[in-house]
C-alpha cells in the first residue's frame, strides 16, 4: 500500500526537514518527470544562455567580451531564470495540490489546469516580492549608512541593523507562493496573509528555511565536486608543463560538468519548494485548524 503523507498538520522544525525529503524520496521522480515535461525549454534556455555569458566573460576564451551580444544573452538568461522558475513553483506547488485533495494521487488535468491558473499570477509575485526586497535593501543601506557614520566604532551592530530587515522580509516572502496557489488569493492580498500567518511563527519558520537553505547549498557543492577536481587536475598540470597555444580553446569537458552543477542548482529549488509548503500547512494549522476541522468533519461523514 502507497505511503500518503499528511501536509494539513502542526510540525516542528525537524519534521518539517524529514518530512519534505520523505516526500521527495515518495513522490521525486514523478514531480521530476512534470518540471522536465513542462518547464524543460526555459531550463535549456537557462543552461546555454548561462553557459555563452562565462565563455564570452572568461579572458582566457574572448580577451575583449562583446557589451551588446552580452547584454542580450544576460536578458535572455535572466528571462529565461524567471520563467523557469515562476514554472518551477507553480508545477510543485499544483502537484502538491493535487496530490492532497486526490489522497496520494496525482492528476495530470490538475498540473495543467494549475499551471494555467496560477503561472502569471506567480511570476507577478516574483516581480512584486523582488521590488519590495530592493526597496527594503535600499532603506536598509541608508540607515546602516547613517548609523555607520555616527557609530563608526560598533561595526557589527551597524551590520545588524541592515541585515536584520532583509532577513525578516524574506522569511516572511517564503511563504506567498504556497499562499498563493493553496488559497487562491490574488498578488495584492498574499504578502498581507504572509504576514498574518507568521506573525508568531517567525523565528520557526527562519530555521526550517535556514536549515533547508544549507542542505540546498551543501546539495549543489556536491554536484560541482567533479567540476572542482577538474579545475584542480589542470591548475596542476598547468604548473608542471606550460603549453603555448596561439588561441585558446574552449575547454569542452570543463564546460559540460559546470553545466551539471547549473542543472543542479534549478532542479533542486524544488526542495526549497516543498520545504515551503510544509512550512506554509505547518502556520496554516497553527493559526485556522484547518487540518483538524477536514479531519472532525471526515469523522463525521464515516459514521453517518
Amino acid at each position: 500500500m502507497k505511503k500518503i503523507l499528511i501536509f494539513k498538520k502542526r510540525r516542528e522544525v525537524g519534521e518539517i526537514i524529514s518530512d519534505t525529503f520523505a516526500f521527495i524520496r515518495l513522490e521525486g521522480q514523478n514531480l521530476l518527470k512534470y518540471i522536465v515535461r513542462f518547464a524543460g525549454i526555459p531550463l535549456v534556455l537557462v543552461i546555454i544562455t548561462a553557459s555563452i555569458y562565462s565563455i564570452n566573460n572568461d579572458p582566457e576564451y574572448n580577451p575583449i567580451p562583446q557589451d551588446t551580444f552580452n547584454f542580450i544573452n544576460l536578458f535572455i538568461l535572466l528571462i529565461s531564470a524567471l520563467v523557469y522558475s515562476a514554472l518551477c513553483y507553480s508545477i510543485t506547488l499544483n502537484y502538491i495540490q493535487s496530490y492532497i485533495n486526490n489522497q496520494g494521487q496525482v492528476h495530470d488535468a490538475d498540473i495543467r489546469a494549475g499551471i494555467k491558473r496560477n503561472f502569471m499570477k506567480i511570476i507577478g509575485l516574483i516581480l512584486l516580492t523582488g521590488i519590495i526586497m530592493v526597496v527594503v535593501v535600499l532603506i536598509s543601506s541608508f540607515i546602516t549608512g547613517i548609523l555607520g557614520f555616527l557609530l563608526g566604532n560598533l561595526f557589527w551592530l551597524v551590520l545588524l541593523f541592515f541585515f536584520v530587515p532583509i532577513v525578516y522580509f524574506f522569511v516572511v516572502f517564503s511563504i506567498t507562493y504556497p499562499i498563493s496557489v493553496f488559497e487562491g488569493l490574488p498578488n495584492s492580498s498574499v504578502i498581507n496573509q504572509s504576514f498574518k500567518l507568521i506573525s508568531s511563527q517567525w523565528w520557526v519558520t527562519f530555521l526550517a528555511l535556514l536549515v533547508i537553505g544549507l542542505i540546498y547549498i551543501a546539495l549543489i557543492m556536491v554536484f560541482n565536486i567533479p567540476a572542482f577536481i577538474y579545475l584542480f587536475i589542470q591548475e596542476f598540470v598547468s604548473t608542471q608543463e606550460y603549453v603555448y597555444y596561439e588561441e585558446a580553446q574552449i575547454d569542452w569537458v570543463e564546460l559540460i560538468l559546470n553545466t551539471f552543477g547549473v542543472i543542479a542548482q534549478y532542479v533542486l529549488l524544488s526542495i526549497q519548494i516543498i520545504a515551503g509548503a510544509f512550512i506554509y500547512f505547518n502556520l496554516n494549522e497553527r493559526k485556522n485548524f484547518t487540518g483538524t476541522l477536514e479531519s472532525i468533519e471526515t469523522i463525521g461523514q464515516r459514521e453517518s
